[in-house]
């Protein structure tokens, strides 16, 4: 996510460095991604769910909110 290692992710690749953000995997493969906010620092709330078009239709985005969810 950050090609030189001196400086730190930016975006999404820091929301994934601290579990806010998700890549979302089908058979190893990057599908989507996935990423959220807090409210007040206190009610999280998803501001992204993106799949790639050929893993859309496979439920694949329910999962991940269920799994966020849980």
């Amino acid at each position: 996510l950050c090609r030189d290692p001196a400086r730190p992710p930016g975006g999404l690749g820091r929301k994934i460095a601290v579990k806010n953000g998700y890549v979302i995997v089908e058979d190893g493969q990057p599908a989507g991604i996935m990423r959220y906010n807090m409210f007040w620092d206190v009610i999280p709330f998803v501001t992204l769910i993106h799949l790639r078009e050929q893993y859309r239709g496979r439920g694949l985005g329910r999962k991940a909110m269920a799994q966020w969810e849980n």
